[in-house]
């Protein structure tokens, strides 16, 4: 009771022209911070008068683009404060709890990142009230403070990442390539910016980041190329894009946009991988009996191709054919084969006129001559296995045995 009637008496004071004995106070001090940096504060002090119930205030940052105010929190004793922030501003609104305890001296402490921007920057207040309360209009103060910045340790600066393609080839089959990174910002003092970069892997495309992904560059960096970021895919049935991202964590802690670039795994191609074996030119040697067919064959290939291609025709020269049957065929990773024949020299030993075999297939670029040789095989005298000579062995006997038993009848 005895509060409340002070209360009214003090009100009564204030109606009568004696506010400056209990204004409230706002106030600013000047506070400092570094360009690049987060986490920094800077506060708000408020004093209470003889009666304080009440105060609301907006607060402005100028320029606005200088900083970016990430949070708001009041201590005030005695009262229950509520504030909320703008990107550049903050508004509080304060009450006591309860009639018989006036709001107490606090602080509100304003959290912020600071562009990279050296210079003052001017913390105004806006529209500002005081209360009593009773509820009554109080006189108040609201002193506007300055936070000036300047250029602490800054960790390089990395441009922007430029889109890219991954090269054409065979379908299905792997394509690699770098993202370049370029440093564009030394950085200063003992600093660093460290990349975590990922690529979604998409589908049948495989998308992934081989190198580069995770690196730290230090500052006082050189400006230019820095460490490429290897990336892959497997290519498919059309072009498909995907995005790499890479976080920045800087040391000193800054706020630093993701790096992105697109990536573009490029539409496989479909195409065959022709071969021989032998390979081209040859020889391919035929060998007969002495004035016998001899018979030799050249084998395609399609090691590693993504589509098959067809052999559609050979052409002999004059002493030698081929019966194959045209086209033949080369699946993917399989082969298809091409006789040739001649007729061998009736001489033992010996070898005939040489010749060609030129091929022709829908294999781009690839129609192949073979050299082809017809030789006959050379006359040899039969050797005798060990059967053949256990069976001399008793020949030789049975003969003795024979000539023994005649000499034995003319005793």
């Amino acid at each position: 009771m005895k509060k409340t009637i002070i209360k009214a008496v003090v009100a009564a004071a204030l109606l009568c022209g004696a506010s400056s004995l209990f204004a409230q106070t706002l106030t600013i001090p000047a506070a400092t911070g570094t360009i690049n940096g987060v986490g920094q504060t800077f506060v708000v002090n408020y004093t209470p008068g003889a009666d304080s119930g009440a105060f609301d205030f907006v607060l402005n940052a100028v320029p606005a683009a200088n900083l970016t105010i990430t949070a708001a929190t009041a201590v005030i004793p005695n009262g229950t404060t509520v504030c909320v922030n703008s990107a550049s501003s903050v508004t509080c609104f304060s009450n006591a709890n309860a009639p018989t305890a006036d709001l107490a001296a606090g602080t509100i402490t304003v959290t912020y990142t600071a562009a990279a921007v050296v210079g003052p920057i001017a913390l105004n207040f806006g529209v500002t009230s005081f209360g009593s309360q009773l509820g009554v209009p109080e006189p108040g103060t609201a002193t506007n403070g300055t936070l000036t910045l300047s250029s602490g340790p800054s960790a390089p600066a990395i441009g922007p990442l430029a889109a890219t393609a991954l090269p054409a080839g065979p379908i299905n089959l792997p394509a690699t390539g770098n993202v370049a990174v370029t440093i564009t910002g030394a950085g200063t003092a003992v600093a660093d910016v460290a990349l975590a970069c990922t690529i979604p892997a998409t589908g049948a495309s495989a998308f992934a980041v081989t190198s580069g992904g995770a690196q730290t560059i230090t500052a006082p960096a050189v400006l230019g190329p820095g460490t490429p970021i290897g990336v892959s895919c497997v290519r498919g049935v059309a072009d498909v894009i995907a995005t790499l991202t890479c976080t920045q964590t800087t040391t000193p802690a800054s706020v630093r946009p993701n790096l992105t670039a697109a990536v573009t795994c490029p539409l496989g191609t479909v195409a065959a991988n022709p071969g021989s074996s032998p390979a081209a030119p040859g020889p391919i040697g035929l060998i007969g009996g002495p004035g016998a067919p001899a018979t030799g064959s050249v084998s395609f290939t399609n090691v590693g191709g993504t589509a098959a291609y067809s052999v559609t025709g050979c052409t002999a020269s004059a002493g030698y054919t081929t019966s194959t049957i045209f086209p033949v065929v080369v699946g993917i990773a399989g082969t298809g084969a091409v006789s040739v024949s001649c007729v061998a020299p009736t001489a033992a030993g010996t070898q005939g006129p040489t010749g060609t075999l030129t091929c022709t297939t829908s294999a781009a670029g690839f129609n192949p001559t073979f050299n082809l040789t017809c030789s006959s095989q050379s006359a040899s005298i039969p050797t005798l296995g060990n059967a053949g000579k256990a069976l001399m062995v008793l020949l030789m006997l049975g003969f003795g045995l024979v000539g023994f038993q005649l000499y034995r009848r003319s005793a």
